[in-house]
């Protein structure tokens, strides 16, 4: 994914950050594969008709809470976004949601409509999801690399000047952002943030995988190196009033009052500097090509310093290299199929899914088993699938014999036999003469199929043949009389039901029984003797230090407690 650095055009220099213990920091890892999320999402919507909410244009609550399982999201931790950033924060939902229509992958109205002239904000009457199936199916014949690449440029590109790391939280980190007061106008439009985070890609490539390094150090080497990597020396905006020269648009206040000086000497840690924090927190980490770690800073608005390391994962240099190895696909003897591969293999698994249950799935690996049911249901819906054929060819080998010769039974169980509109079946326990005109088939001694059921029928009949004619039903055949002699199901009398007995009346007694595990033999003794003291009933169990008394005694047993309180702060706990 070579890419050319932001204008003023300048060379990427050979980046050497300083590595960096984190065992004092707080380390954030992307715990999900936000390309199996993506293809999981798209594989919920085709098929459903989804309606999105008519004021705020979001996923209805029953398919957020379906997708939120299917995803494996942990409401937890959306809460925990939510409440760090309000209203403004967005869910993962929301943020594959939005990434499948940025691919193309579904479509909805974004824009809405101003019902009336009183609306202040847009409304989406009747927007259902989209799903193209075409543009899917053509990114899924695309090889790991190309998808990758499509994947990160959809990302890097799709941010513009109002919706960047400036003033956007990241969907995975815990930095705030700048006011955008004034982002429309001053040097804020001006800037190319696709070409921005292309340098800073091809910046981070010299980075070896694996390695924590201090975030300082990067700004430290963009400050010495590429001063004007994110703003050009003399920006070439129109007069803005406030908002003009390079750090017009940045406030270090909440209510705006004055931005930061344009020549001030640790103005790029205080822009530049957040901006790296901000982007590492952003892109990088929601594709899992880095980790990064935090510390306690003191206070600042916007946060600084904070983010104060970062580790590559071995996935980013191999993207950006575009040497992204094929899935690795291994058929075993006990029909369990093993996908290997470090990226999500969305194009094996939707070939597999239609054949295989997954029973097992962690970030480098996928176990699926073949199902009968699957495949019977595939052969019979397409007379020339080949499961054997397309198990060799997702694996590049042979599949084991045994498995082969098992998947050839149940394919062969698929063969169903279909009687079309306007056709019928005549059985005959004798030949019968005259109607070869309307024989369709002759499937043995017995059964034919015919065309113009009817008028066979009245040939048969003028011919001197008792013919019984019946009407199958459309979801299967329609039993035949007991006495009649056929290869099919005849009809059988329902059985009389034998009277029962009377029931005979049982008076079974229960005692609810209380028994209560002490952790020391000490307070054991003590609580038994207070027990026996209050002329209670009580087993006793010295070896499991367990005490067990009627439920009816239970006010002995909160009395006994009352009494040892001065000695023990005793609380019951029911056992799991």
């Amino acid at each position: 994914m070579s890419s050319k650095p932001s204008k003023p055009s300048e060379a990427v220099s050979i980046l050497s950050p300083t590595p960096i213990d984190v065992q004092s920091f707080d380390v954030v890892s992307n715990r999900h594969d936000l390309r199996r999320d993506l293809h999981r999402y798209v594989q919920y919507v085709d098929g459903r008709n989804i309606k999105r909410s008519y004021r705020t244009n979001e996923l209805p609550a029953a398919d957020i809470k379906r997708l939120g399982q299917l995803l494996n999201i942990d409401p937890a931790e959306e809460a925990a976004a939510a409440f760090r950033y309000g209203a403004e924060a967005s869910t993962w939902i929301d943020y594959v949601d939005g990434l499948a229509l940025m691919m193309g992958f579904v479509s909805y109205d974004t824009k809405g409509s101003y019902r009336g002239y009183s609306s202040s904000e847009p409304s989406f009457p009747d927007n259902f999801v989209v799903f193209n199936r075409e543009a899917y199916r053509k990114f899924l014949a695309l090889p790991l690399a190309e998808q990758e690449r499509k994947l990160f440029d959809t990302l890097v590109r799709g941010y513009s000047s109002s919706y960047n790391e400036f003033y956007q939280y990241s969907i995975l980190g815990r930095l705030d952002r700048f006011p955008m007061w004034g982002s429309a106008v001053g040097v804020m439009p001006t800037l190319n943030f696709a070409g921005i985070r292309r340098f800073l890609f091809d910046l981070l490539q010299s980075c070896e995988a694996g390695v924590w390094y201090s975030t300082a150090s990067l700004i430290a080497f963009l400050k010495a190196q590429h001063p004007y990597f994110l703003i050009p020396a003399d920006p070439k905006i129109p007069r803005s009033g406030r908002f003009e020269g390079r750090y017009g648009n940045f406030f270090e206040d909440q209510y705006a009052k004055e931005p930061i000086p344009n020549h001030v000497k640790d103005g790029f840690e205080r822009v530049e500097g957040r901006y790296v924090e901000r982007f590492l927190e952003g892109i990088p980490l929601t594709l899992g090509y880095v980790e990064v770690a935090y510390q306690e800073t003191p206070r600042a608005f916007p946060m600084k310093g904070r983010l104060a390391a970062f580790r590559l994962h071995e996935r980013f240099l191999q993207a950006m290299r575009g040497d992204i190895p094929q899935p690795r696909v291994v058929v075993q003897p006990n029909f369990e199929i093993f996908v290997e591969s470090a990226f999500y293999p969305a194009y094996v698994v939707e070939r597999l899914s239609h054949l295989a249950e997954v029973v097992k799935e962690d970030t480098a690996t996928l176990v699926l088993k073949l199902q009968k049911q699957k495949v019977a249901a595939q052969a019979a819906a397409n007379d020339a699938f080949d499961v054997i054929d397309l198990l060799k060819t997702l694996t590049g080998s042979h599949v084991p014999q045994n498995v082969a010769i098992e998947l050839q039974e149940w394919v062969g169980q698929a063969d169903v036999f279909t009687l079309y509109a306007g056709v019928g079946l005549l059985e005959s326990a004798d030949p019968i003469s005259g109607i070869k005109p309307y024989i369709i088939e002759q499937i043995s001694e017995r059964l034919s199929l015919i065309r113009q059921p009817q008028k066979a029928r009245a040939q048969l009949q003028s011919s001197g043949k008792v013919v019984m004619y019946v009407r199958h039903a459309d979801d299967g055949l329609k039993p035949l009389p007991l006495k009649a002699h056929t290869l099919f199901p005849k009809s059988v009398p329902a059985k009389t039901p034998k009277a029962k007995p009377p029931k005979q009346p049982v008076a079974v007694k229960r005692e609810i029984l209380v028994a209560l595990y002490f952790p020391s033999d000490d307070l054991f003794e003590k609580f038994r003797k207070g027990l026996l003291d209050a002329h209670c009933a009580v087993e006793a169990n010295k070896e499991k230090r367990m005490l067990t008394v009627a439920g009816r005694d239970e006010a002995h047993i909160k009395q006994v407690i009352k009494d040892l309180s001065d000695e023990y702060a005793i609380r019951l706990e029911d056992s799991p």
